[in-house]
């Protein structure tokens, strides 16, 4: 036993071995659970595979005598990973009374995460002492005790949270780190799938006053690499959430969208500066189709004024008029300009911010009468006036919201992505298409589909490389239009190949949805099997109309052991198709010629008969099946459809 431990701990000193970086942990974003807090107790009403005593052994995790003391939570599993290698690894350290990794209900995949129980509290001791980030298919698994109260799992007392961490950071240096502090229950670091740091973790103390001596002397640390480290309270997924929903309501920075492309800072303060003080403003581009797009951010000194940019009509969603280098000839007066323009589009200018800088006019002018119809006649009258006017002058809608965080932004369109999507299911309207060429595009979908009603989005799945996986998806507007597109289009060709198309499922409702029987194929009914496990060989008797076998004296055989069985009733029409099929074709009765079977029939029947004869092959006694098939001078093997 001292050696197998020594071995397990030999095996971590490599990876304890690397730099020690000189920063501490961080807070797991869009995760609502801890990620260094005690992990979760174990669900036993629903095991996957237990091991009391030796692998291999199924059923419920038994309960522990004693306690929650000698029960281990082992997190961070490679997917690879089952109970079977658990069991070993943890067998070298102490008695293992059962192990569990913890699956999905539908696909079955691990969930990352497992419990172990051993007979004694030392033993699991030991085991996180030892095994704790043990390497375990390239991944260091994360041991704590469990806890079984969930009040104390969800407190994040004692719980800190770290950001700035450089890319090389694992949870060894976390520990390592922090460890002088005091006595930890958990540490991780939050990896991407490259196995690179995050730039944040976490780090759970026993003791709450540890953690917040942690978090006095660690914050504002030196990370290296311009890195200064973040250490504050771990706040729960809920809690940032409703702080996150007070700063939108009390927020005084502004994003700016459909600026005029020669647009400055000022022109950008001047748009803005009637609805209160500006304390800082920015003007950024980016490029979309090889333009260079211009946005901007504007902070007022006070909630109000921001709060009233945004509401629609006002700022938001309003229609301006822009003259972007328009000549302007030397002595005229940009008041005389205001003047035509306010005749062009019948209604007053509210404000304008009007600079000629060599020779050239720019900048925007508001209307007072808001509305695009007031802009469009300014478009189509002022052309008409001044020729300089044309291709120079351009409208646009103002875009004027709350600025948000990059994080923020993705969770919203995620969250206005589900919603969608929940709708159309709801509407019934969405198809699942396969089977169509790499070639075929989206606008080839739209195409084929669009004579069954209104495609409203057609989306083709594409793998990393950008080769089509040859499904998709096509969305009708209403269920009616979807099933049209089912009854005309499936199975119809698309470039000289059939597809199919149905009504897309999610794994869900696929799971639970019956399996109908395939167009074209013949059903065959279920084999019955005996109570130890070997199929019915009577599958292969034919039957007269009236249920009975055609031949008594194949029924009355005599078997060693083994009373005679009643022939199975439920597959009738198998044993009438067995007899037709074996038959000889100039043994028709009254020279009617023999019906044909499908293939599929035959081969079942002689399935059938070869897993009897391997099932009794097994307890050295002679297949009855085989038996069975000599009496019916059958040959199974020599069969046209075998």
């Amino acid at each position: 036993m001292a050696s197998q431990t020594e071995a397990a701990a030999a095996q971590q000193q490599p990876a304890q071995a690397q730099a020690q970086p000189q920063f501490v942990a961080a807070q797991q974003q869009g995760e609502g659970a801890v990620g260094a807090t005690t992990g979760p107790a174990p669900m036993q009403q629903q095991p996957q595979q237990a091991f009391p005593g030796a692998p291999g052994v199924a059923g419920p995790v038994p309960a522990n005598p004693q306690g929650a003391a000698a029960s281990l939570y082992v997190g961070d599993l490679s997917p690879q990973v089952n109970e079977t290698e658990l069991f070993n690894l943890f067998s070298s350290i102490g008695s293992v009374m059962s192990v569990r990794v913890c699956r999905d209900q539908i696909t079955r995949s691990s969930l990352g995460y497992g419990y172990v129980n051993f007979n004694k509290a030392e033993d699991a001791e030991a085991a996180m002492g030892q095994l704790n980030f043990h390497d375990l298919h390239g991944r260091h698994i994360r041991i704590m005790k469990v806890e079984r109260d969930p009040k104390k799992r969800r407190s994040g007392v004692g719980n800190i949270f770290i950001s700035g961490l450089p890319a090389d950071t694992t949870s060894v240096h976390l520990r390592d780190t922090f460890e002088q502090f005091g006595k930890i229950l958990s540490c991780k670091a939050v990896l991407d799938h490259s196995g690179r740091c995050r730039g944040f973790g976490f780090v759970h103390f026993e003791d709450p006053k540890v953690a917040e001596r942690a978090i006095a002397e660690a914050n504002g640390k030196d990370a290296g690499g311009d890195r200064k480290l973040r250490v504050a309270p771990f706040k729960p997924r809920k809690q940032r959430e409703q702080e996150q929903e007070e700063r939108t309501k009390n927020f005084t920075n502004v994003y700016v969208k459909s600026l005029r492309r020669g647009a400055d800072e000022e022109e950008l303060g001047k748009l803005f500066e009637p609805y209160g003080d500006i304390t800082s403003k920015a003007l950024r581009t980016y490029k979309l189709k090889d333009t260079e797009r211009p946005y901007g951010f504007v902070n007022f000194a006070d909630t109000e004024a921001a709060q009233k940019c945004v509401e629609e009509g006002e700022m938001h969603q309003r229609d301006i008029f822009y003259v972007d280098g328009m000549a302007f000839e030397e002595g005229k007066k940009v008041e005389d300009f205001v003047k035509t323009v306010e005749e062009c589009a019948g209604s007053e200018v509210e404000r304008h911010h009007l600079q000629v800088a060599d020779g050239k006019l720019s900048g925007f002018i508001l209307f007072k009468e808001h509305g695009e119809e007031t802009v469009d006649k300014a478009m189509t009258g002022l052309p008409e006036k001044m020729e300089a006017a044309t291709d120079h002058i351009s409208k646009a809608k103002l875009y004027v919201q709350r600025a948000q965080k990059k994080q923020e932004r993705i969770r919203r369109l995620r969250r206005r992505l589900q919603e969608r999507r929940r709708e159309l299911r709801q509407r019934g309207g969405n198809l699942y298409v396969k089977n169509f060429n790499e070639n075929v595009t989206e606008e080839d979908l739209r195409k084929f589909f669009e004579e069954c009603g209104h495609v409203m989005s057609v989306k083709v799945m594409r793998d990393k490389e950008g080769v089509s996986r040859c499904f998709g998806f096509v969305t009708f507007a209403t269920r009616e239009e979807a099933e049209s597109a089912i009854a005309k289009k499936n199975r119809q060709p698309l470039q000289d190949r059939p597809i199919y198309v149905a009504f897309h499922l999610t794994r869900q409702e696929a799971a639970a949805a019956p399996t109908a029987p395939t167009a074209g194929h013949v059903h065959v009914p279920a084999v019955p099997r005996h109570a130890h496990g070997r199929v019915w060989p009577r599958l292969l008797q034919p039957a007269d109309d009236d249920g009975q076998p055609a031949d008594a004296a194949r029924h009355e055989l005599p078997r060693t052991g083994r009373q005679p069985r009643r022939p199975c009733r439920r597959a009738k029409p198998l044993h009438a198709a067995a007899e037709q099929a074996h038959a000889a074709p100039g043994a028709a009765a009254d020279g009617a010629q023999p019906t044909a079977v499908p293939p599929a029939v035959c081969r079942a029947a002689a399935d059938a008969a070869t897993a009897a004869d391997a099932a009794d092959a097994t307890r050295g006694a002679p297949g009855p099946a085989a038996a069975d098939a000599a009496a019916t001078g059958c040959d199974v093997a020599a069969c046209a459809h075998g």
